[in-house]
């Protein structure tokens, strides 16, 4: 029991990470991570299985428009890959694009000169201690 609560402990934190592509020269201003899905977003392709015993690792990328004063639109999933580390019965397609579009519509960068094309992949793994 100790186990399953440590491994949920550890899921809320999962460490998700970046590549960036392209825009070259684009200063941040605002660009938080993605959080991996909570139970409450994911229940709907979960259904019958214990969300704490289901732990999904993969990508997601990206493809955004950043504008003259630094917002992002039309951000778009290019390509993803959800990997359960236990086998399950259902697809789990869409587990961690949830929260992906939302957060990189919100990303701010510096103003740059003209608008931009740029992609970013996002990487969701779980940490080797556990």
């Amino acid at each position: 029991m100790t186990r399953i609560i440590a491994i949920f402990i550890m899921l809320l934190g999962l460490p998700c990470y970046g590549e960036v592509d392209a825009c070259s020269g684009l200063e941040e201003v605002y660009t938080p991570q993605p959080k991996y899905p909570t139970y409450e977003q994911v229940k709907h392709i979960l259904p019958g299985t214990s969300y704490v015993h289901v732990f999904v690792e993969g990508y997601v990328k990206v493809k955004f428009t950043v504008l003259t004063d630094g917002t992002v639109k039309n951000v778009l999933i290019i390509e993803s890959d959800n990997r359960p580390t236990r086998k399950v019965n259902q697809s789990m397609e869409g587990f961690l694009e949830i929260n992906v579009v939302p957060t990189v519509s919100n990303w701010k960068y510096k103003p740059i000169a003209a608008p931009c094309e740029n992609e970013h992949k996002f990487r969701y793994e779980l940490a080797d201690n556990v």
